[in-house]
Parts: structure tokens; C-alpha cells; sequence
């Protein structure tokens, strides 16, 4: 239905890239501009000693870390990030940057998955924070940031955008053939074993890589050149 509107208009701007060759293959005349939208939490302008205190404060010292942050919701996946630890060497930690609440049902699933995987003293659930600044300092202590959703990342997901924002590596998933590069690693949704595979590679490669944040202010600029041209 949408698409009846596209022929009074002068341009479509969207925040997700795949929608360009959807509405291009319907209405090739569509002059589409990609704008993606940034994250509610900033970069980290946290100090190598701030760091090393969140690291302290939640005993993350000499281990390797991975995070995990959103909403536990079943489409997250984080069943198979958990059942992912026990593979993993005993210095690897997960930092659950969020609640855990036993009285949710999908919550209390998880729990209980800890407790049978015997990961409970290697999986730290930091509880609720709505400080951005807190969380974008508790992703930045992290090594990887892993984010296995169960439809595949969209760019207009909070939570990557978040890890995205941060100088961290990230894993999620994709139902296409993305490429890694710029930090992401991609894996395709529901598969543990590609999963553990990528956390094992992801820990062990040392290549460096630049991405810029994404700030509102860019999105305001993006705007601003679509309303001008």
C-alpha cells in the first residue's frame, strides 16, 4: 500500500538499506535516500582506568569479554549465545548488560539454562541501567559484544547500534551473505555451532579496524541534504 504514495512524491528516504532494491525492483523511477538512524547510546569517552574500574567492579579482571545488551525477548537468541559458554575456555565471561527478572517467563527459561549449563559464576547479569553513559562504558570493557537475533540484525536495531558506537568488535546474524568488515562478524540466526565457531575466530583476530559512530547529528544532516537536492 505504501507504494500508491510513491508516485506523488519526490523522494523516499529509509532507514533500511535492503528496502532500497525492494521498492527500486517495483518503482525504478523512486529516488530513495538511505539514512540510518543512530543509537540512543553514545560513544564511550570512558578512560583506560575507567575501564579497568567497571572491570574490576563486576570481577572482569584477566578474563576475556563478551557482553550481551537489549532486552531479553525471545527473538534476542540469547539461549544460544548461553549454551555457547560452557565451549568456551572458563577465562570467557559474559556481561549481561541488563535484567534477568525469574517472574518473566522467558527470563526464568534463561535463568534456568544457566543454572543446568553450570555457567552461573561465568555469566554476569548487570541488572537494569538507563544511564547511556553507564552502558556505553560497560560495552567498551567488553572484547566482543554478541548479538545473535533471531530474524537477523536489522541497522535500525538499538542494541547493535549501541555495540556499533563503541570500539568493540560485534557478532550478530544475517539471514543474507554479509560480509564481516569494519568490526562485525556475521553469523546466519539459529546457528549454534557457526556461532561458537565465529566467538572462537573473533577472540583470536588481532586485525584492527575503523568505523565512525553514528550521532543524530548526522542523521539531521542527512535530512537536511535530502530536503535541499
Amino acid at each position: 500500500r505504501l507504494y500508491l504514495n510513491f508516485y506523488k512524491l519526490d523522494k523516499v528516504i529509509t532507514v533500511e538499506e535492503k528496502f532500497i532494491k525492494r521498492i527500486k525492483a517495483d518503482y525504478e523511477k523512486a529516488d530513495i535516500v538511505h539514512i540510518p538512524i543512530s543509537a540512543n547510546i553514545p560513544k564511550s569517552e570512558a578512560s583506560e582506568e575507567e575501564l579497568d574500574a567497571i572491570r574490576k567492579k563486576f570481577g572482569l579482571e584477566g578474563k576475556k569479554v563478551l557482553s550481551y545488551f537489549g532486552f531479553a525477548v525471545p527473538v534476542k537468541g540469547i539461549e544460544y549465545l548461553l549454551r555457547c559458554m560452557p565451549k568456551l575456555d572458563e577465562n570467557i565471561i559474559l556481561l549481561f548488560i541488563n535484567e534477568l527478572n525469574p517472574s518473566n517467563e522467558y527470563h526464568k527459561t534463561l535463568l534456568e539454562l544457566i543454572e543446568e549449563l553450570k555457567i552461573k559464576d561465568r555469566v554476569i547479569i548487570t541488572g537494569f541501567y538507563d544511564e547511556a553513559r553507564d552502558i556505553a562504558n560497560m560495552l567498551s570493557a567488553s572484547n566482543i559484544c554478541v548479538l545473535p537475533f533471531v530474524n537477523g540484525l536489522k541497522t535500525s536495531n538499538g542494541s547493535f547500534l549501541a555495540a556499533y558506537n563503541q570500539k568493540i568488535k560485534v557478532i550478530t546474524t544475517s539471514k543474507n551473505d554479509e560480509k564481516d568488515g569494519s568490526g562485525i562478524y556475521y553469523v546466519k540466526p539459529e546457528n549454534e555451532e557457526e556461532l561458537l565457531e565465529k566467538i572462537k575466530y573473533v577472540l583470536e583476530d588481532k586485525s584492527e579496524f575503523e568505523r565512525n559512530a553514528l550521532t543524530w547529528d548526522s542523521v539531521t544532516d542527512g535530512f537536511m541534504k535530502a530536503f535541499e537536492n
